[in-house]
């Protein structure tokens, strides 16, 4: 699992207007075969599109980014999920509220519906 932390501000649901700053950390897992080099995903290819995701939503109300939705955990999830989908190995995002640990899994879009 790779980690990436960020420190965000959101609306609440329930909104009088005030803003919440909630620290968040962001793990992604990754499955596959060992390719010719040793490893299953790059790392440094990694961390350089993981820092991406931080920067778009580090010190950021998540309100206001773009391509997000709600600010809901599953969606900052496949939001990250989103950024790294070209990547075969990618097998789960994880996302977590430091303060209460609660969190969120994400293991990819569901490829039919669920009845």
């Amino acid at each position: 699992m790779r980690p990436t932390s960020w420190m965000a501000g959101r609306r609440a649901i329930h909104a009088t207007g005030d803003y919440m700053a909630t620290p968040t950390r962001s793990k992604c897992g990754f499955v596959g075969h060992v390719q010719a080099y040793g490893w299953v995903v790059d790392m440094g290819d990694l961390e350089r599109r993981l820092q991406l995701v931080h920067v778009e939503l580090d010190h950021r109300f998540l309100n206001d980014v773009d391509g997000l939705g709600a600010p809901t955990m599953e969606n900052i999830a496949a939001f990250v999920w989103g950024k790294l989908t070209d990547l075969p190995q990618l097998h789960r995002v994880l996302v977590k509220r430091q303060q209460n640990g609660e969190g969120c899994e994400y293991f990819g879009p569901v490829s039919e519906a669920v009845s």
